[in-house]
């Protein structure tokens, strides 16, 4: 294998490297984790807050059943006085009669404000169920999901290993001066080589003088494109 063959394949092996390291550290940037993790946050929020609801309105009921009992003791102890016979003012019977329907009126709106809060702690449960159920969806989902990136980075970083030996074994087969210039036009240029198609150069799709492309394809020494400066190279296969 030419030299100017070994420099086409490290190129190539160096573009295979910085591939696979900008899926790396697209990899590594990803917002999906925290996106997720995110939500999850949010719906271990949500349960919380709605366990928080549900004791407060366990607290409304046992004040309404303390109420309602109340309530009831009174209207007991005035129909006691009102149908018992011991009360013969019509005044304090009149008052009486209107206060044993005024109790009645409350409890009715007692019993309905309890049973609205048994309602609303059936709701409360179910959706706290419904959003632990989420949740725990969630985290599966979210733990298959990094077996599978944590398992895609491995193959990732294994062929990331194996581009880097392929291209230290292809740089000691190469001349020093030579890695020297494809470094140095590297630096410069996001490729270093470039391919000479119908003579043109694929680089900077100039035509390239025939003297120059005939220097080439010797292979004895390195030439650069005289308008974008890239190395250039002659695949005999494609003329072939």
């Amino acid at each position: 294998m030419g030299q100017l063959e070994l420099l086409w394949n490290l190129q190539e092996h160096n573009q295979r490297l910085d591939y696979i390291n900008l899926q790396i550290d697209k990899l590594n940037k990803s917002k999906f984790n925290e996106r997720v993790e995110d939500n999850i946050k949010k719906l271990e929020y949500s349960i919380e807050r709605d366990k928080a609801n549900l004791v407060k309105n366990d607290e409304k009921m046992r004040k309404g059943d303390i109420k309602l009992k109340e309530l009831n003791y009174q209207l007991s102890e005035i129909d006691k006085d009102l149908y018992g016979g011991n009360i013969t003012d019509l005044k304090q019977l009149d008052f009486m009669d209107k206060e044993s329907n005024r109790l009645k009126e409350e409890i009715n709106c007692c019993e309905l404000e309890i049973l609205s809060l048994m309602e609303e702690a059936e709701n409360i449960k179910s959706a706290i169920e419904d959003i632990k159920f989420q949740h725990g969806d969630m985290i599966k989902e979210f733990e298959k999901h990094k077996i599978k990136a944590k398992s895609y980075e491995d193959r990732l970083i294994k062929k990331a290993n194996q581009e880097r030996e392929t291209i230290r074994e292809i740089t000691t087969k190469i001349k020093k001066e030579f890695l020297k210039t494809y470094d140095i036009v590297k630096s410069n240029k996001e490729n270093a080589l470039a391919k000479i198609n119908n003579n043109e150069c694929s680089g900077c799709h100039m035509i390239i003088p025939m003297y120059l492309i005939d220097k080439v394809k010797n292979e004895e020494e390195l030439h650069l494109c005289e308008h974008c400066g890239r190395i250039l190279y002659y695949d005999k296969i494609d003329e072939s």
